[in-house]
């Protein structure tokens, strides 16, 4: 079984300016990462699957091994993305990795999913099957 997991409001919370902190230095992503609680740990190992541009992600790997968050693989994009992009990213990667399920934080995100991800059960954090794959 494979399965993804969107990054921000689904393994650590998602504070609401963080897609504006990620275009500031890399000494605010520190701030950041230093603030940010783990919300969910996989009780499943599997692919993240995050909006978060490739520029930060020594910090968010750092941010997840202090946290003891295993994970099969860490997928972010090169540059910068606004939410919709940010869908279709999450898309290419859910299709090319065959996932069985993915489980998303944001609603709208999770709708176009599950039109663009026919193979994919895209679950919605909010949806107690959830709960199956993530300790609360």
């Amino acid at each position: 079984m494979k399965i993804g997991y969107d990054l921000d409001g689904v393994i650590c919370k998602e504070p609401n300016y963080i897609s504006k902190a990620f275009k500031f230095s890399v000494n605010l992503g520190i701030k950041l990462r230093q603030i940010q609680d783990r919300l969910y740990i996989p009780k499943i190992p599997g692919f993240i699957i995050t909006g978060r541009p490739k520029c930060d992600s020594r910090l968010t790997i750092r941010w997840l091994m202090e946290k003891g968050i295993s994970y099969e693989e860490l997928f972010m994009p090169n540059v910068f993305i606004n939410s919709m992009q940010a869908t279709i990213f999450k898309s290419a990667i859910i299709n090319n990795l065959d996932c069985d399920y993915y489980i998303e934080s944001d609603m709208y995100i999770s709708l176009v999913l599950d039109k663009l991800c026919p193979n994919c059960n895209v679950i919605n954090v909010k949806n107690k099957l959830a709960t199956y794959f993530l300790w609360g």
